[in-house]
């Protein structure tokens, strides 16, 4: 959170090796991040342990499997689309690029 607030990039990013598989910005006198921005891109093991203990505090409220397996999934998806959905209005806004014209 601190870091969405701060407008910084995730951690493995300010480490001198990161473990980028995509295309990475080229670094500037700006460091402007803003296509790693659009991704979760340094965070997925934090959102998996985020993933597995949503579905531990689920299950011993609920003390039903499916039921947590169904809430864990939900908040997955709407993770994703809200993420989804904000890397693309940026890159709209950023792009001056029409809505329509994006996949």
């Amino acid at each position: 959170i601190l870091e969405r607030i701060l407008g910084t990039p995730p951690a493995d990013i300010r480490t001198k090796d990161p473990k980028c598989v995509l295309h990475l910005d080229e670094p500037t006198w700006i460091q402007d991040y803003s296509f790693l921005q659009t991704t979760f891109l340094g965070i997925e093991p934090d959102l998996l342990l985020h993933d597995i203990l949503t579905f531990n505090v689920v299950d011993m409220v609920f003390q039903n499997t499916a039921i947590s397996v169904l809430v864990t999934y939900l908040q997955h998806l709407l993770r994703t689309t809200i993420r989804s959905r904000l890397g693309r209005a940026n890159l709209v806004r950023k792009a001056f690029v029409d809505d329509k014209f994006l996949f």
